[in-house]
């Protein structure tokens, strides 16, 4: 009644004002209502599960990844202080030199070709000389004795027109190193080298050098098998239009890869071993989980995407917490194989972790997602921290999911395999030229004396 009784004594000018006045406020009002109903739908909808705080791969990225997976280091990026900058050296024994003088004197023009010169400034041009392909013909040569008897030799060639060794260890390299197409392969061959071959002429030539490199692959295989710790992995891969599954097993020194329709423990079964001694890293997938072996790793890197997830999703001080604690882990293993760290207080450090651990465990959660994770965690409470015990085990998988990433690319350029066959070849191949390149070994010349049935020096050191 007081407002009415106000509002009465008021002119029309001034109620026309406060009518202006009020309107104002109510639009305010109003848009501050849509943009709170905006940020209540924002929160209502799912944090969207990514390649950062997920186990799914960056491949299928629905937007790009902003947030890096590293931990701010506090240094400015760029090279550091102190940091020795490096450049191309200078080869010592040049295949060429051209000696760059003045013929005349530029200030008298006197002739200066009797004058020995010193050397001042040098530079040096790597190049490449004009790829063409060299023919060499043998000819058969018949000679007849005196006797009346026809001598002559076999051909080393079975006869016609063949591709020698560097060409088909070339074909083998970027069709398994590069994942170059059958069809690519021989437009490179004409466009390059002026030479053309046909695609069954590399069928042909890929299933050669698989032949003569059998005995290796099961040295590679053999030689995973025994190390003391090892990576798997699998990735999906596309043959002749249905999924199938690379997989990995890989060491530091060597990797064994294969395919197969299954991706349970039933591939394991078939292409690894149910004997394994050493330390198995993997991200929790069932089939890894059965495989037996002396000791069972999580991958760090998985758990601490997953963890990210209930950060995002549900604002988890839990998984946070966790987090830490596995991050404070991996900076403790370096720090406890160091010089002069004994048994005891290793065994004090890593009773250390295992209790935090299990305390964080006995937390009571409310959040799904944490839960989940907590419930996980407790499963395989006894795999987490298996890296401490060892100075060279890693806590993560990262590089089976570096070796399985050689295996994928294939299926990004080609689509996949037309067949079974093929797929397993090319996995067998790939286990040769990954561990070629982990063995450090030049890998073109070492398929070319593979491919004319030589023996490479692989594991040799280890007997």
């Amino acid at each position: 009644m007081e407002k009415t009784s106000q509002y009465e004594e008021c002119t029309k000018e001034e109620l026309i004002q406060i009518i202006v006045a009020q309107d104002q406020t109510i639009r305010e009002l109003s848009q501050a209502i849509v943009e709170l109903k905006k940020e209540m739908e924002a929160l209502k909808r799912p944090v969207p599960k990514d390649s950062t705080n997920s186990s799914i791969p960056s491949s299928k990225d629905m937007i790009k990844r902003t947030r890096s997976q590293r931990e701010k280091s506090g240094k400015k990026p760029g090279g550091q202080p102190g940091h020795v900058g490096h450049h191309r050296e200078y080869h010592a024994h040049p295949d060429k030199i051209i000696k760059v003088e003045a013929s005349h004197c530029a200030d008298c023009g006197a002739s200066l070709d009797k004058i020995e010169g010193t050397i001042g400034l040098r530079a040096q041009e790597v190049d490449i000389p004009p790829l063409a392909p060299v023919v060499t013909e043998y000819q058969q040569v018949i000679k007849v004795c005196p006797c009346g008897h026809s001598n002559c030799l076999p051909l080393p060639l079975d006869g016609g027109v063949q591709i020698g060794a560097q060409m088909g260890a070339l074909i083998t390299y970027l069709n398994v190193e590069h994942s170059l197409p059958y069809g690519r392969l021989t437009q490179i061959t004409d466009d390059v080298l002026g030479f053309a071959i046909s695609e069954g002429t590399v069928e042909n030539k890929l299933k050669h050098m698989l032949g003569q490199a059998k005995g290796i692959l099961h040295r590679i295989k053999d030689h995973v098998m025994a190390a003391a710790w090892i990576g798997s992995d699998e990735t999906g891969t596309h043959v002749g239009g249905k999924k199938f599954w690379q997989w990995v097993w890989q060491s530091p020194e060597a990797s064994y890869y294969a395919v197969d329709r299954r991706r349970g423990y039933g591939a394991v079964q078939e292409h690894f071993t149910q004997s394994y001694q050493g330390v198995l890293i993997h991200d929790c997938w069932s089939a890894q989980n059965s495989t037996k072996a002396g000791a069972h790793q999580l991958c760090h890197a998985h758990l601490l995407r997953n963890l990210q997830y209930a950060v995002d999703a549900e604002r988890s001080v839990w998984a946070y917490q966790v987090q830490r604690l596995l991050r404070k882990s991996q900076r403790a293993q370096q720090a406890m194989w160091e010089a002069g760290v004994s048994a005891e207080r290793r065994k004090a450090i890593i009773q250390y972790y295992e209790d935090a651990l299990d305390a964080l465990l006995r937390v009571s959660l409310k959040h799904k997602e944490e839960c989940r994770l907590q419930r996980r965690l407790i499963k395989h409470q006894s795999w987490i921290f298996t890296f401490l015990s060892y100075r060279d085990v890693p806590p993560d998988n990262n590089s089976s999911e570096r070796a399985i990433k050689a295996a994928k690319l294939k299926d990004k350029v080609s689509g996949g395999f037309r067949a079974e066959l093929g797929a397993s070849r090319f996995a067998q191949l790939l286990s040769l030229t990954q561990t070629l390149r982990k063995q450090q070994l030049p890998i073109l010349a070492s398929l070319t004396a593979l491919f004319n049935g030589q023996d490479i020096p692989l594991f040799w050191h280890s007997g």
